[in-house]
């Protein structure tokens, strides 16, 4: 199809042949009348007919260009439908328009796609565009380029559905009974996307229960493969080995070791081999966030390197493994501030270490308080008291995640397990509810062009929470990203670790700086998801401050996907909305 100036132009050029006896009846008088006059004419006449024969071979090249443009945009169109339910039309324009410039290359021909219609519900696709194509000879009439008008639609519903449930379990959902209408919304919302059947074979739902932890559910006594044995960097934070440790381990038989072999440092310590050697507690299943960015990236966990997966400068396979959750001991000496209550679970001088407080400390810490932390001495056959909340190595270590099921009792009881406890990290709960989704490692889902609609449900009613102080540590809440300590073996607020491994923030950084960086690294989550062709929906339950509340919307999907309330009672129709319109996009059998 053709439109514009140029092409009524054409037009009017093709109607200068009906005027040709016109002109030859002139031609014959300027022949009998005036040689000057005959010259004139004959140049005239020459260029019309240049220009009327050349407009067949112009004609000719504006027809093979626009079937070219509208093959690029059928293309165009065919890529970007999946992108219907994770993209808005302007990123869509965008996308198009490049695509279909890069098909057609530098000739001089200009495109463009200038109107783009979504229909969620009926996976409908639909991108209107054109094309400027420069005239070679039609120009010496005034016709310098002639459009074409195109238009293309792809329509191609979704057939299955993954949802991954990522709700907030901290301790301040226990207020205004937050948690209960928690609860019986996202109940509601399971019931709605299962049909009220107890199963089905199109939904596929996750739950991501999160605090300052998120616990995968691993068995202590048959962890994971993808659970780290002292092989990543971040293994060792918070522990280092000394000689009664070392001798202790050397008299064991090999099968009975840690994972780590026989040479044995500061550097990596087999945390699930420690749990076993401490009385009184098993491994609970929480594990730590893995070194930046492989915290914000789904890259699965590796046995061997896959190149498939290029691994940021500094870190290795062992790397994407995860960490077991293991809080440290605080020296005791802390015992008066409740604050560290809550971490004194054995003695400085416990287990098999049989050392007195003059113990000889670091050169950079007078009080010898990183080494009656880290010391592993003081676990090996230390009896763990975990009486008080939060107390012991599982410290706020909350329900375990539901993996992917289309079966709606372990969703449903997943839901009721949930307990309002400890503090908040929105980024871990995000991240895990990528993990959830992805096709890859630890927890594989559908492939992501699977015709499956893949979407995350972030809800929090609060602000990522940190808990610094300015003793020997930098922080008395054990985090999923260690203490601060780590990142700078010194007293000071100059030393950067040297092992290319990123944690989070400085040991003297202020609360403010080091959740800047955690809700940086939830928005990196966020926009990695996305890119990744997730949906993300998110729901702030009276968050505190307007910057939380903007980061939500810059997590979700669209401004429009981000729901806010002050009421707990009203998540129910929050939930119910969303899964209604969740529910649209796959076609019931």
């Amino acid at each position: 199809m053709f439109s514009g100036e140029g092409s009524r132009r054409l037009v009017n050029a093709f109607a200068v042949v009906t005027k040709v006896r016109r002109l030859n009846s002139l031609f014959s008088r300027f022949v009998k009348d005036d040689s000057g006059a005959f010259a004139m004419m004959f140049g005239l006449m020459a260029v019309v007919l240049v220009a009327l024969t050349g407009a067949v071979v112009d004609y000719t090249s504006l027809e093979e260009k626009r079937n070219r443009a509208q093959i690029a945009l059928d293309a165009a169109t065919l890529a970007l439908q999946p992108r219907i339910y994770t993209d808005t039309p302007d990123q869509i324009r965008a996308a198009a328009a490049a695509l279909v410039a890069e098909r057609l290359g530098s000739e001089g021909v200009s495109s463009w796609i200038d109107n783009v219609e979504v229909e969620i519900t009926a996976g409908r696709l639909q991108l209107r565009g054109g094309i400027n194509v420069p005239m070679n000879f039609a120009r010496l009439i005034g016709v310098n380029y002639l459009e074409a008008t195109l238009v293309s639609e792809a329509i191609q519903k979704k057939l299955k559905l993954e949802v991954a449930l990522v709700l907030d379990n901290s301790g301040s959902m226990l207020q205004e009974n937050r948690m209960v209408h928690l609860k019986q919304a996202a109940l509601n919302a399971v019931n709605i996307l299962f049909e009220g059947q107890n199963s089905h074979e199109d939904t596929f739902l996750s739950v991501v229960p999160y605090t300052y932890q998120v616990n995968v559910g691993a068995n202590p006594n048959n962890p994971f493969w993808w659970i780290d044995r002292g092989q990543s960097k971040a293994s060792g934070d918070n522990f280092q080995y000394d000689t009664r440790t070392q001798s202790f381990i050397n008299g064991l038989p090999a099968s009975q070791r840690p994972h780590t072999g026989t040479t044995y440092n500061n550097a990596r310590v087999d945390r699930v081999w420690l749990y076993s050697r401490l009385n009184g507690v098993n491994w609970k299943g929480c594990v730590e966030s893995r070194p930046y960015p492989l915290d914000v990236r789904d890259t699965p966990p590796m046995a061997s390197y896959d190149p498939a997966f290029p691994l940021p400068t500094g870190l290795s396979h062992t790397d994407t493994l995860f960490v077991p959750l293991f809080a440290p001991d605080i020296p005791d000496r802390f015992g008066s501030s409740g604050n560290y209550t809550y971490l004194q679970y054995v003695g400085d001088t416990g287990g098999i270490c049989n050392y007195n407080s003059s113990y000889p400390a670091p050169t950079n810490d007078a009080n010898g308080d990183l080494n009656r932390q880290e010391r592993l001495c003081k676990y090996i056959g230390a009896t763990a008291n975990t009486a008080a909340q939060f107390r012991g190595p599982n410290a706020d270590c909350g329900s375990p995640i539901q993996p992917m099921t289309n079966q709606r009792a372990p969703i449903q009881a997943g839901i009721n397990a949930m307990v309002a406890e400890g503090g908040t990290n929105i980024h871990l709960g995000a991240m895990w509810g990528f993990h959830l989704l992805s096709p890859n490692e630890p927890f594989p889902a559908r492939p992501y062009e699977d015709q499956t609609a893949k979407v995350m449900i972030l809800m929090t009613d609060g602000v990522n929470t940190y808990y610094q102080n300015n003793d020997f540590n930098g922080s008395w809440f054990y985090s999923a990203y260690g203490h601060p300590v780590n990142n700078q073996r010194s007293s000071t607020n100059t030393a950067d670790r040297l092992d290319g491994v990123i944690r989070l923030g400085k040991r003297l950084w202020s609360n403010a700086q080091m959740e800047a960086i955690m809700d940086q690294r939830l928005e990196e989550t966020c926009s990695n998801a996305k890119a990744a062709g997730i949906r993300i929906y998110s729901i702030g339950l009276s968050v505190p401050t307007e910057a939380t509340k903007e980061l939500l919307r810059r997590c979700a999907s669209n401004r429009a996907d981000a729901h806010f309330t002050n009421n707990p009672a009203e998540l129910n129709g929050v939930f119910e909305e969303i899964a209604s319109q969740l529910a649209a996009l796959r076609i019931s059998r």
